[in-house]
């Protein structure tokens, strides 16, 4: 009998542990903890800021470019206002991709930029999903360079 509680208790406990575990990773979050639109506003001109501030990433033309047009934007929440972001700015040859992952809006966030030959990356893809296009070589990097 106790064997026979103890096992019941067990799978109450693990079915409890899956339930938590399955909503804290759904992405579903409600409308208050998500970020609203001054926040999303906030993380595109950060974005902005680093691209325009680093000659490398784009030239004169592209900068111009990249602050006055919107990214195509997903967010994906794993917890209220924390999660992933992905902001694709598509160029006339490149796609300059710059993610930021954890804490939105605070000094927690990490960031990335990726640059991408056109064509070789999904631009509508999920925030979710696995970047899949080819990432540029350093003598790519000096192409662009010398373009300028």
């Amino acid at each position: 009998m106790r064997i026979l509680l103890i096992a019941v208790f067990l799978g109450i406990g693990a079915m409890m542990l899956q339930g938590c575990l399955a909503a804290a990773d759904s992405g579903d979050v409600s409308e208050y903890n998500q970020l609203s639109e001054k926040e999303k506003a906030d993380l595109v001109n950060f974005a902005r800021y680093f691209l325009t501030k680093n000659d490398k990433f784009a030239t004169q033309e592209q900068k111009a470019y990249i602050l006055k047009t919107p990214p195509e934007m997903k967010v994906h929440y794993i917890a209220p206002k924390t999660g992933k972001a992905v902001m694709d700015w598509n160029l006339e040859d490149k796609v300059i991709r710059v993610i930021c992952r954890g804490e939105f809006c605070t000094d927690r966030m990490q960031w990335k930029v990726a640059i991408y030959k056109k064509g070789r990356v999904k631009i509508n893809s999920d925030a979710g999903d696995v970047i899949t296009g080819k990432k540029l070589t350093k003598q790519d990097f000096s192409d662009l360079l010398e373009k300028k």
